[in-house]
């Protein structure tokens, strides 16, 4: 690597790129490659691998064109270096004090650093690329933003806010619409993955899609307190067993529930805690729970919290779920795994054939 002082001019618009299709902005235009694209963000996280050696410029430089590197000379600002610096820093309460920790700092910073060199590989790679109708695309994206945005107004209105002219945002679409050609030529937008890649998957980690036995309960509860002494604790049992009878003669679990239950959810939902699976609920609670039938009501169970009376209303088996059923899961989770390291390993390849100069260490500062 090379490390010189040389200053270049250039404008960027590679974070407000990243912005953009990390918001959703673009997706109805190209989902699939939209999703590609975000993986560009958990590349930059992942690709710290080759070691960086940073050097402090020694050329005074004015504070906003201080230069961090230079991609095939292209500069990389340390203005926008420290503020994803800063971003990241404030991601993590325990680092929201930058100068706190220095060595986390510092491990934040080559991340950040590579990340950006990444974008720049990357762009400089798409922008040599042809690119067939390349007019009608970049109207169709800026087309496609103004109706989310809802008026031309509006997004002008953005564009102004980003100290950009309609000119540096169309050459903005240009970039990105670049970028999506380049993520669909070289195969990183969508890969395909065979049907038996997708059965292996699922033989090798049936265990993965084994749903516990679960059981649908409702409950009243009669709250006891640590402390109460044997009459209290007679007297509840008797409101349970009344309470029970009541059911047992056809009364509304749910309106008893919200008259009587003493548990947070009687009012929120009628005393159902929903489906419930094993390791839940207190054991003496959990046993009879999983032992009666639907539509069954139980005697008044004693736990720490007080008596219970329950009702079972559905029961679902433990079994494990065909691979019909989560096929598209497993391919949706394989595409994004391999469009990460596929992009990973694109990256890797346009760094060894770019020219990459660490010019400037950070000051840590803002």
């Amino acid at each position: 690597m090379k490390h010189t002082t040389r200053t270049l001019h250039r404008p960027s618009f590679s974070i407000l790129l990243s912005s953009l299709l990390l918001s959703g902005l673009f997706s109805g235009c190209d989902t699939k490659t939209t999703q590609s694209a975000e993986q560009i963000e958990i590349v930059a996280q992942e690709t710290a691998k080759q070691p960086v050696l940073l050097q402090k410029s020694a050329q005074s430089q004015t504070v906003d064109k201080k230069i961090v590197a230079r991609v095939n000379g292209v500069p990389l600002y340390a203005d926008k270096f420290n503020a994803l610096v800063q971003k990241q820093l404030h991601k993590d309460k325990r680092f929201s004090t930058a100068n706190s920790h220095p060595a986390q700092r510092n491990v934040i910073e080559k991340k950040i650093l590579n990340k950006m060199i990444n974008d720049e590989v990357l762009r400089q790679a798409s922008l040599k690329e042809h690119v067939e109708n390349l007019d009608e695309k970049i109207e169709k994206e800026y087309q496609y933003i103004k109706k989310n945005f809802g008026s031309d107004e509006k997004l002008k209105h953005y564009m102004s806010s980003m100290s950009m002219n309609d000119a540096q945002f169309r050459n903005f679409l240009k970039e990105k619409v670049h970028l999506k050609e380049y993520f669909k030529k070289y195969g990183l937008d969508n890969p395909d993955i065979p049907e038996e890649k997708l059965r292996a998957f699922y033989d090798n980690g049936k265990k993965n899609f084994r749903r516990e036995e679960l059981v649908q309960v409702s409950q009243i509860l009669l709250s006891l307190h640590k402390g109460d002494n044997a009459q209290t604790i007679q007297e509840t049992l008797d409101r349970a067993n009344a309470l029970r009878d009541q059911l047992i003669q056809g009364a509304d679990f749910a309106k008893l529930a919200q008259q009587y239950s003493q548990s947070r959810e009687a009012n929120e939902s009628n005393g159902s805690l929903g489906f419930i699976k094993k390791g839940y609920m207190p054991l003496s609670f959990e046993n009879v729970a999983f032992s009666l039938k639907e539509g069954e009501i139980s005697q008044p169970i004693l736990t720490p919290f007080g008596y219970h009376i329950i009702k079972v209303t559905e029961k679902l088996p433990e079994r494990t779920a065909p691979f019909e059923e989560v096929k598209e899961f497993i391919r949706k989770y394989l595409q994004e795994r391999e469009i990460i390291n596929n992009t990973m390993s694109h990256i890797k390849k346009l760094r060894d054939e770019a020219d990459i100069e660490i010019v400037q260490e950070s000051q840590n500062s803002d």
